[in-house]
């Protein structure tokens, strides 16, 4: 570990380990079907902590910043991955074609709902975006894994693309997994569907007007074109 790294882990430990709270972090490993260990520290508060600890620092490459993500996961309380998180969205002037190696494995380390979709809209789709010629290569990677989160990263990360959306990849992407059982996987083809209604609600009935996918995953893609009456329930 890096001297910087060392630093700020050890500053990051001290205020976290100074406003724990049991009983919230009791009820927010609870929420989390008790998988992870938490400090019980509200996203809030754990902001404002990163922010004043992180905010003034550099990284004067991304191998460098990297050193202290990997510090980061490797801590037990949940909260940490927050903070990788973050401060990898907050430094993404320092991201390479090289990335991606890492946000892998970050989708990978204690894969959750919690890290994965935050990691799928805002660190894999902006990612993509500034290294397009990476895209293929890694989707397919992704689409052909036995590993269902990242079935699911391929289907969500451009939630925030509205009109730049691929609909072709995303149609192929849903239509390879719509007869998948995996609840996540479901929820992520509704939930893609459902944003893609808020701009192009017409691709949206056409899509599951002429393909049969999953109760749940129709529901989900419905919900607002329900809402707003455009089409009946």
């Amino acid at each position: 570990m890096s001297e910087k790294s060392t630093l700020l882990i050890s500053k990051l430990v001290i205020e976290f380990e100074k406003q724990s709270n049991e009983t919230k972090a009791i009820q927010m490993k609870a929420y989390m079907r008790n998988q992870y260990k938490f400090y019980g520290i509200p996203s809030p508060q754990r902001k404002e902590i990163t922010k004043k600890i992180i905010g003034s620092t550099s990284f004067n490459t991304f191998k460098e910043l990297e050193s202290f993500l990997h510090e980061c996961l490797k801590k037990e309380e949940r909260e940490w991955s927050y903070v990788a998180l973050d401060t990898l969205l907050q430094f993404k002037k320092n991201w390479t074609i090289e990335s991606i190696h890492f946000i892998e494995f970050f989708l990978l380390k204690n894969t959750w709902w919690d890290t994965l979709d935050l990691l799928s809209a805002n660190v894999v789709g902006p990612y993509f975006k500034c290294f397009p010629e990476t895209k293929s290569h890694w989707i397919e990677k992704w689409l052909a894994s036995e590993n269902f989160w990242l079935n699911r990263v391929c289907i969500i990360f451009q939630l925030k693309y509205k009109n730049e959306t691929d609909y072709l990849l995303l149609t192929d992407s849903i239509l390879l997994f719509k007869e998948s059982n995996e609840f996540f996987v479901q929820k992520a083809i509704g939930w893609a569907l459902r944003e893609i209604s808020k701009h192009n609600p017409q691709f949206v009935i056409n899509f599951t007007n002429q393909y049969e996918i999953k109760p749940l995953s129709k529901r989900e893609a419905l919900r607002i074109l329900i809402k707003k009456f455009i089409i009946s329930p």
